[in-house]
């Protein structure tokens, strides 16, 4: 799944390229590769979809897999951050984010 995926990040890397590194980023957490995911959601945080926003799921599941790496800090921090984005967002679904990342945020500590 992992090699397809890539490959389809290579023939179109615009389409869909945070949810294909989301797809990724599961299957090599699966697969017990946590670096390689880390440097994918990573990877994928940094860059924004086309209507210049950030892909929530990816920062929760890479805050998730840090938390279960035992590295709280960074899931602290990676959380912590997410919710600064979210803050100048008064929209239903931003409040949504800001709620899971909060809760996601008392799992860690």
């Amino acid at each position: 799944a992992i090699t397809a995926y890539e490959k389809a990040l290579e023939i179109d890397p615009a389409h869909e390229s945070e949810h294909i590194a989301l797809k990724i980023g599961k299957a090599l957490v699966k697969t017990h590769h946590y670096e390689k995911a880390i440097v994918y959601y990573t990877n994928a945080i940094a860059t924004k979809d086309r209507r210049g926003k950030r892909n929530p799921n990816l920062t929760h599941e890479l805050a998730q897999l840090y938390s279960r790496m035992g590295l709280y800090d960074k899931a602290t921090d990676t959380l912590m951050e997410a919710l600064t984005q979210f803050a100048a967002s008064e929209s239903v679904s931003a409040t949504i984010d800001k709620v899971k990342t909060m809760m996601m945020l008392a799992d860690v500590h």
